[in-house]
């Protein structure tokens, strides 16, 4: 691709974390719950804050970059990753942030501010802390905003 010298200079520029097919660390980022997946993405990144990601998809947005969004891995046909695509992997993204008592509908109460990779699991162990609870699905490797979001990971922006 003759876009991705410019990518790569872009994401060393903003000191994003990012790992291409040749590097030591890709086959195990590129691991998911579908271990035969067959797509291979032009690179994947590992953003650190909301502001990574922003300028990740925005950089690809602009020019014309197809990227897709890994929140756990756990998609059931392996389309968290995209073939030719910057993958852009939310995992590091696994916080949780209980906020005061915030108004929820018509009643007072707390609201938390969930990650993008949060898993299922963590959420729940770290919601129970401050004595919350989220709806979600039962198995604990799960990303949570994937299955919250749709019911599964696969999230692919084509231009």
């Amino acid at each position: 691709m003759e876009k991705l010298p410019d990518l790569l200079a872009h994401l060393t520029l903003h000191s994003i974390l990012h790992s291409t097919p040749q590097s030591a660390s890709y086959p195990s980022l590129r691991a998911q719950y579908i271990q035969d997946a067959p797509y291979t993405p032009l690179l994947i990144t590992r953003p650190k804050d909301a502001a990574q990601v922003s300028c990740i998809i925005t950089y690809c947005v602009g020019n014309g970059i197809e990227f897709s969004v890994r929140s756990g891995g756990h998609d059931l046909y392996g389309r968290c990753f995209v073939d030719s695509a910057v993958g852009v992997d939310l995992r590091d993204l696994d916080f949780v942030t209980a906020e005061g008592n915030g108004t929820v509908g018509a009643k007072q109460g707390a609201c938390a501010r969930i990650g993008g990779g949060i898993l299922t699991g963590t959420l729940a162990r770290k919601l129970a802390t401050v004595g919350m609870v989220a709806a979600s699905g039962s198995m604990a490797g799960v990303g949570y905003v994937g299955w919250a979001s749709h019911g599964g990971e696969f999230c692919w922006f084509s231009f």
